[in-house]
């Protein structure tokens, strides 16, 4: 699978779209599920991180995939973003090193989104 530039032609990681719909323009809703999302991605990380560590690519598998809605709704695309590319090696039991390699780089995409979207708490709406 090949990866897609990292970011769109603004250069950002998220769009908020989805949620400004789903929320109708709620600013403390969108406020809301975007702490949430900042609150809860390290423990998506960790989820992925324990399944590599323990070498276990139904981990790996299991918690990439419940983490696909989560940066939906955030407007992260899971396909440009590695993490489609970690599960289908995982599903495939295929090099956890090369899972190992691409959550590094998820990592950075997560830290990265979760800036942007702090900037969006006082921007939101």
């Amino acid at each position: 699978m090949k990866i897609i530039n990292n970011s769109d032609s603004n250069g950002a990681i998220t769009d908020l779209a989805y949620l400004r719909n789903v929320s109708d323009g709620n600013k403390e809703f969108m406020d809301e599920m975007i702490n949430l999302f900042i609150d809860q991605s390290d423990d998506h990380l960790s989820s992925v991180k324990e399944g590599i560590d323990e070498n276990s690519f139904e981990k790996v598998a299991r918690a990439v995939h419940k983490m696909k809605p989560v940066l939906g709704y955030v407007g992260i695309d899971p396909e440009k973003y590695y993490l489609l590319e970690i599960e289908l090696k995982a599903k495939t039991e295929e090099d956890m090193e090369g899972i190992q390699s691409l959550y590094v780089k998820l990592i950075d995409v997560i830290k990265m989104a979760n800036d942007e979207l702090r900037t969006q708490l006082s921007d939101a709406g």
